[in-house]
């Protein structure tokens, strides 16, 4: 791994900690071939072209790590949360749907979340109840003001209407897993997906 290489999240994607297994994880994760499910991996695509229909406002969340740091990268896998870290929230968060998570992507290096609301977002940054504000506090306690391991994130507020989404022979991916697809035909555009924000 180079020096600044952005690895997402490592300590549970493990494809900076893996050798060779590292690199099959990345190959997995870009949907060259899915190797997720057993069976059939045909039998997951929807053949032609989808879209994403999802009703009120919702947030997307994107979420990433970088290891700044090659010779300390035991120290930033602990940094962020280890066997708690981004995976065990998401699992939490899954087995919870009253807290809004609608779904996620896990993808390289970025992980893209789908809220409800920014509410249920932060209540869920805030709440001592939940597996995420304690391992942000041990973050900033570990890191204080080393440069090792950085994080960043960012929120959008997609108002009703204000999004398009297409999908190609595609199993459900990003928007269309935390919302419903619908067919649509050749002659469907972004601009008529699109509704509202454009006139």
């Amino acid at each position: 791994m180079e020096a600044g290489f952005p690895v997402g999240d490592v300590a549970e994607q493990g494809w900076a900690t893996d050798g060779m297994l590292g690199y099959k994880k990345l190959w997995q994760s870009i949907d060259l071939v899915d190797h997720s499910r057993r069976g059939d991996v045909m039998s997951e695509i929807n053949e032609g072209r989808w879209t994403a229909e999802i009703e009120g406002d919702f947030v997307v969340f994107l979420i990433g790590a970088r290891i700044n740091n090659k010779l300390q990268l035991i120290r930033s896998i602990k940094d962020l949360g280890g066997r708690k870290g981004m995976k065990y929230m998401l699992d939490y968060l899954t087995e919870h749907p009253e807290k809004g998570l609608l779904g996620y992507e896990m993808s390289f290096p970025v992980i893209v979340q789908y809220w409800r609301s920014f509410e249920h977002l932060e209540a869920f940054a805030k709440d001592a109840d939940d597996p995420h504000l304690e391992p942000w506090r041990q973050f900033w306690r570990r890191v204080g003001k080393s440069g090792r391991t950085g994080i960043w994130h960012e929120t959008y507020l997609v108002r009703d209407g204000e999004y398009e989404a297409i999908y190609g022979n595609m199993p459900p991916k990003g928007l269309g897993k935390a919302s419903r697809l619908v067919r649509v035909g050749e002659s469907s555009s972004a601009r008529s997906r699109i509704r509202s924000a454009v006139k």
